[in-house]
């Protein structure tokens, strides 16, 4: 991979653990990470997809596939993020199917994240605060942190208390194009069933002690354990789904 290394880009150990590293500014790591998408983005398209097959893939608990890539020394860790039209791998389940989203979904980070999309990309912003006043069933959520482990684990914690989250923006971005969240900003990936989503993504070392928080309704506990791997024949159709849409 020697357009990544040439790039800075190397071997990340433990794909799920962000450590802190020398702060950025937001805008700087905004802007310096756009470009290094673009710099990194055609050898992604044209030998890293094609490729898939033989790359160690896991599917992220709200259904979606991750493939770690390395890291950057300021910039962070390099994903490919994909979403198969037809197939959603989802562990967190809450309440069940909300419509448009599922519980789990509406998550915030504690590291600024840039990302290039390379076929299409779908998410919402939302608003989160205090349980108080009339709210429907459907905008309560128990908001869960996450930590993670050595071995690709992860678990998540909650206290129990309630939190009222309301969709506030809805963005839609297409391929070639770049799209950038804040640490602490809650947002929903909804890229449709029927929509092949991918998008390449920087996320910077850790901005935040804490974090992130992920929201889920219903009752009962939400601890997970080791992300599934991408089986050859999932990653086969992510493949195919993708040369094609190039």
């Amino acid at each position: 991979m020697s357009v990544l290394t040439d790039h800075g880009i190397v071997d990340a150990g433990d794909p799920l653990l962000h450590e802190s590293g020398a702060p950025v500014d937001p805008d700087a790591f905004f802007e310096g990470s756009a470009r290094l998408l673009r710099r990194v983005g055609d050898h992604v398209r044209d030998v890293v997809i094609p490729s898939l097959c033989g790359r160690n893939g896991r599917w992220h608990p709200t259904g979606f596939m991750v493939y770690p890539l390395g890291a950057h020394p300021v910039f962070g860790t390099l994903r490919l993020h994909i979403w198969p039209a037809g197939t959603r791998r989802r562990v967190i389940q809450g309440r069940g199917d909300l419509g448009p989203i599922h519980d789990g979904d509406i998550h915030d980070h504690a590291w600024n994240i840039t990302s290039l999309v390379l076929t299409e990309y779908h998410d919402n912003i939302y608003s989160v605060g205090p349980a108080t006043g009339v709210a429907s069933d459907e905008e309560l959520f128990r908001r869960f942190s996450v930590a993670y482990r050595p071995g690709s684990y992860q678990s998540l914690v909650t206290d129990g208390s309630q939190v009222l989250a309301r969709a506030v923006e809805h963005r839609v971005v297409g391929g070639g194009e770049i799209h950038t969240i804040r640490a602490g900003v809650f947002h929903a990936p909804v890229v449709p069933l029927d929509v092949t989503g991918a998008t390449l993504v920087l996320s910077s070392p850790r901005v935040q002690a804490t974090g992130p928080d992920v929201l889920i309704g219903g009752v009962g506990d939400a601890v997970m354990g080791a992300r599934t791997p991408v089986t050859v024949r999932d990653a086969q159709a992510a493949r195919d789904q993708l040369m094609s849409a190039a």
